[in-house]
């Protein structure tokens, strides 16, 4: 379900987006799948993902080096700030929309159906962003051996809104809570 997506500038030393891109697609770098940009029908949407495919500017091909970490890919910008992205690929995007708006006490900073994004950092060449996505012809698994962790402003009122099943105090870390999104992938709060 989690996956980390840089977008840089094409022209970046020591290495551009293009020399990331080559480096993912050698060991121990395994490719996992295509996101086609641009939001096709879901009726539609493989008669154009072939016609997409020859169209490297509007996909974005994610790799991995093994299940239980989060994917990465590499997309390519060519204005404005380069992004560091925490995706989630969510099952029910309505409830991980909510849960996280609620989770960051901010509303997306963009949002269209099916994808949400939140800024979490901003700074002068650089944006730190978690986005949302939802696609059908993806089963997301939450990913074991990574997790999100967040500093959040008022445990007390998060606690009042998600039950105590939900919202849990590790054994002998104060200040430090976990719990579960609505689609199962552990978090951390601080």
């Amino acid at each position: 379900a989690l996956s980390l997506v840089l977008f840089l500038h094409e022209n970046n030393n020591p290495l551009s987006a293009h020399q990331i891109q080559e480096k993912l697609k050698l060991p121990p770098w395994k490719y996992h799948h295509s996101q086609y940009l641009g939001g096709p029908s879901h009726q539609r949407q493989h008669q154009q993902r072939q016609a997409l495919q020859k169209q490297s500017a509007a996909r974005q091909d994610y790799y991995s080096i093994t299940r239980n970490l989060p994917l990465w890919a590499v997309s390519s910008i060519h204005c404005g700030n380069e992004v560091l992205r925490f995706n989630i690929f969510t099952r029910n995007h309505q409830a991980m929309k909510e849960f996280y708006t609620l989770l960051l006490d901010d509303q997306p900073t963009f949002h269209r159906q099916h994808f949400c994004l939140f800024t979490l950092y901003s700074q002068p060449g650089l944006c730190i962003q978690l986005s949302l996505k939802y696609d059908a012809t993806l089963l997301p698994i939450p990913v074991q051996s990574a997790f999100l962790q967040f500093r959040v402003h008022n445990i007390s009122e998060l606690s009042s809104t998600l039950t105590s099943s939900q919202l849990n105090c590790p054994h002998g870390r104060t200040g430090w809570w976990t719990t579960y999104d609505p689609d199962g992938n552990f978090v951390l709060l601080q």
